[in-house]
């Protein structure tokens, strides 16, 4: 009855991501079709699959930070729990992801390793995209700034993700609803809490991310290089904002508003309604990549099943 219970709560969640996101956009289609009809199509899907690629990049890093945590599964299962998260992520809240996740993983220690797991990668993803934000403003600036900044962001990444401080963190959290505290507050070892996963995921990241945003610019808009760079950085910092609106489903409409805000102030001169847009476009692609991601995982475990 208890695992019935579970995978009906998943299942739940995922329905209601997938509703959500579907009222959104069908809310704003007319605009994101005038837009379309104009855009280079082929760039704009060469965009995506690098956007996908990207995304896939973190969901191999989010199979490292639970092999961390001491919640090893296999490949298949993680990328199934990252994508279809990455759906339910847009019910209002920002627990309900990692709600499905958890509810879909029968397996001991699997709140614990899961909700850990998620708060090491939100801080490491909150500090590489802080970093590569303010790597392309430097870069509007002087080259040698940025290569600076790049590496001193590889730096706090890296230092960050040794620490163990979010399983401790979940652990304290978690034994407080719990009869059996000790086991809740296993650390990790040494051997699990590798760097090299944190710097390639750091630099992937940093050169897929760009690079989609940068295909997918050009392909809608006709912008200036040094334009097209200024906006991808607001972009991203704007990212960083909306995350810590935790009763924001996804950051929706605060991202938008802190894109226009820092565009309008410290941009380059674009119009609101310029700046609207972009943030508009930018929100629904986000949107198709992650939908489309889901999408593949699910028809490849159904080919797998079969």
């Amino acid at each position: 009855m208890q695992l019935i219970n579970r995978q009906l709560i998943s299942v739940l969640l995922l329905l209601c991501g997938i509703g959500y996101i579907t009222v959104l956009m069908a809310h704003s289609w007319k605009q994101i079709a005038i837009l379309l009809a104009s855009a280079n199509i082929a760039l704009l899907a060469l965009s995506c699959v690098i956007g996908i690629a990207s995304m896939i990049v973190t969901s191999l890093f989010f199979h490292h930070l639970l092999d961390k945590h001491a919640l090893p599964l296999p490949i298949g299962d993680v990328h199934r729990l990252f994508f279809f998260g990455q759906v339910a992520k847009y019910v209002p809240g920002k627990i309900w992801g990692i709600l499905y996740q958890i509810t879909s993983i029968n397996k001991d220690g699997a709140s614990r390793g899961i909700a850990a797991a998620n708060l090491d990668l939100m801080v490491i993803s909150i500090l590489s995209n802080l970093s590569l934000g303010m790597v392309l403003l430097a870069y509007s600036i002087n080259q040698f700034l940025a290569a600076a900044t790049f590496f001193l962001g590889l730096y706090a990444t890296v230092l960050t993700s040794r620490s163990i401080l979010s399983g401790k963190v979940v652990g304290w959290i978690l034994s407080k609803f719990t009869r059996d505290r000790a086991t809740q507050f296993r650390q990790t070892g040494p051997s699990k809490n590798k760097v090299t996963p944190v710097i390639l995921y750091y630099v992937l990241i940093s050169i897929t991310g760009v690079l989609a945003y940068y295909l997918m610019m050009n392909a809608v808009f006709s912008f200036s290089f040094h334009h097209v760079i200024v906006h991808i950085a607001y972009l991203i910092l704007a990212w960083v904002v909306g995350v810590f609106l935790f009763l924001v489903p996804a950051g929706i409409g605060v991202r938008e508003l802190v894109f226009i805000a820092f565009g309008k102030y410290l941009g380059v001169g674009e119009s609101v309604d310029t700046l609207a847009t972009i943030a508009v476009v930018s929100r629904f692609w986000q949107v198709f990549q992650e939908l489309g991601a889901a999408a593949v995982v699910f028809l490849w475990q159904n080919a797998e099943r079969k």
